[in-house]
């Protein structure tokens, strides 16, 4: 669909206006056929930030369920010395359910000895080696759908 031009007094400006609204419209018809159109033309839009605020309250709210468990009973664990070997597991387990950026900060914390102590160090080690992992199709499929192509 190509939308009208508005007749500019400069003819070199009238037809610069004209293929840029033409482009324009084509990307946004292109954009129209898009499987993801809906989702995209939410996210896109300036004036709507309510789904975006959403799913920043629900990911806030996941994680801080997820780690009063370990933050509560860490000065019994760390101060006390009680339980520290289970408290250490807790604290890898909390990083796992936490995501990738999680695991990385505990991967990069069991490198650092001079800041942490060495059991906790050691015990971080768990997620260099041990990492959660999910099968390649589940990366591409990942990959295809937030940049709108197919893989090879």
């Amino acid at each position: 669909m190509l939308s009208s031009c508005v007749p500019e007094s400069n003819a070199m400006l009238h037809s610069v206006h004209c293929l840029l609204t033409t482009v324009n419209d084509s990307i946004h018809s292109l954009e129209r056929t898009s499987p993801c159109h809906e989702m995209k033309y939410v996210i896109a839009r300036k004036s709507d930030h309510s789904l975006i605020n959403n799913l920043n309250t629900c990911r806030a709210c996941y994680l801080l369920l997820l780690f009063t468990p370990a933050s509560l009973t860490a000065p019994f664990a760390v101060g006390l010395g009680l339980q520290r070997q289970r408290w250490l597991d807790l604290v890898v387990w909390t990083l796992e359910r936490a995501g990738p950026a999680f695991i990385k900060w505990g991967q990069w914390a069991a490198t650092r000895p001079d800041l942490f102590p060495p059991d906790l160090c050691s015990k971080l080690a768990q997620l260099q080696t041990g990492a959660p992992t999910h099968p390649f199709a589940y990366t591409r499929q990942a990959v295809e759908s937030a940049f709108g192509c197919v893989c090879l």
